[in-house]
This record gives C-alpha cells, sequence and structure tokens, in this order.
C-alpha cells in the first residue's frame, strides 16, 4: 500500500506532484518521490529541481499536495488507484527479466523476510490494495508522519528567495493545519 501511495504521490509523470507542480504550473524541472523502505522503517523522500526563487512556493505546494492527500481533502480516485498498480505491475514484471535485480530482489526478501516471495504473491499484495487500505494508511502512518517532516535545501545560498526561518515556518504553519 505505501508502494501505491507513493507511485500516486510522485512516482512518475501521471503522479499528483509531478502533474501539478510541473506540467500545471511549470515551477520545477523535475519533481518525485521514492519510498525507502528499511527492515523496521522507511522514509517518503520527496526531491525536484527548481530555481531559488521559486523554492518557497514549490515547498509549499508540496506539502500542500502531500497534506491534501492525507487528510483526504483531496481523495485518491479510482483512476489513480488503477494506473499506480499497473504501473508497479508491469515495473515489477519487466525488471524480472534483469538478472542482477533479480539477485537484489532474493537478497533483499531474505534478509527482510527470512524467505523468498513469488512473483504471483507480490502481484497479488499490489492487486488487494484497494482505496479503503489507502485510506487508513494515510490515517494513520502518514498523519502521525508528517508532523514530523524535515527538509533539505541542496543549492545556491538565496537569502532573499529563501532562508532557514522562513522554510521553519513553512513547515510550521502546514504541520498546524
Amino acid at each position: 500500500a505505501v508502494h501505491v501511495l507513493n507511485k500516486i504521490l510522485g512516482g512518475g509523470i501521471s503522479s499528483r506532484l509531478f502533474a501539478r507542480i510541473r506540467e500545471e504550473r511549470g515551477l520545477v524541472y523535475d519533481i518525485r518521490a521514492e519510498y525507502q523502505a528499511y527492515h523496521d522503517d522507511g522514509l517518503l523522500v520527496v526531491e525536484g529541481s527548481t530555481s531559488p526563487e521559486l523554492l518557497m512556493q514549490v515547498l509549499f505546494l508540496t506539502l500542500s499536495e502531500i497534506w491534501k492527500t492525507i487528510n483526504e481533502e483531496d481523495p485518491i480516485d479510482d483512476d489513480e488507484l488503477w494506473k499506480a498498480k499497473m504501473q508497479i505491475r508491469g515495473q515489477h514484471l519487466i525488471s524480472a527479466e534483469c538478472s542482477n535485480t533479480q539477485m537484489s530482489r532474493l537478497a533483499t526478501q531474505e534478509l527482510y523476510f527470512g524467505n523468498h516471495i513469488s512473483s504471483d504473491q507480490i502481484i497479488g499484495a499490489i492487486d488487494q490494495v484497494e482505496l479503503n487500505t489507502l485510506a487508513s494508511l494515510t490515517q494513520t502512518t502518514f498523519w502521525d508522519a508528517f508532523g514530523k517532516a524535515a527538509v533539505a535545501v541542496i543549492g545556491p545560498e538565496a537569502p532573499e528567495k529563501y532562508s532557514d526561518s522562513m522554510i521553519e515556518e513553512l513547515l510550521g504553519s502546514i504541520k498546524n493545519t
């Protein structure tokens, strides 16, 4: 379910972040989300490229899109769910053709789960994700995690365009909504 939610938020050109911030507004060169899973935890990392003068606007829109998804102000619909599941299925099946990817999967599964998970089981798990599964996930895990969001800016200093205090204020205002 986390992988499906990640795909909807920022996992490709049909994702919410890419469509709404890049395609509709033209504020970023690229924007994407990636779920980094660990044995007992994980991170949802959003990264993008923009100019310093647009950073605060892009950061606000990014956090707003995530927040609207989490609190169901802008609920995920059947079409978004279907696209995300089909993209993940396709990526899984196509990447199975690469022996390096297969070996990496087997090693990861052995380390995390102590056994190997068949492609049929993975496809079945993807197919089982429904809108209510995502709603439950956003209302529990992501609702709490949103309040712990962190921001890292890599690029030229531009105090007239953004500063640490401006970013902290923005994060505070979003977290308190």
